[in-house]
């Protein structure tokens, strides 16, 4: 990842566990920006799954977050207000 320089867009779907989501998500945040966008995907696939999507949402940098059941989607704009939405889709 250090190479990547900065990250404007980041897709993550993978391992399924808690733990191993949100170290993904940290990692990734190093790179971001404030007009970065973030898709994770099977945020309901799982307890632990579901556990670290809430934990994701409450991030302090985590501005706006879509649930569309299947994904989640965070947006890290500053300027925002924080906010959660679920879109039933």
């Amino acid at each position: 990842m250090s190479r990547a320089g900065r990250i404007d867009f980041a897709y993550i779907d993978g391992n399924h566990r808690k733990e191993s989501t949100i170290g993904y998500f940290e990692q990734i945040l190093k790179y971001c920006h404030g007009e970065s966008v973030i898709v994770l995907d099977d945020i309901n696939w799982s307890p632990g799954m579901m556990e670290a999507w809430q934990q994701i949402q409450q991030h302090d940098q985590v501005r706006v977050c879509l649930d569309l059941f299947r994904m989640g989607i965070v947006f890290l704009e500053p300027k925002l207000q924080k906010q959660n939405f679920t879109i039933f889709y």
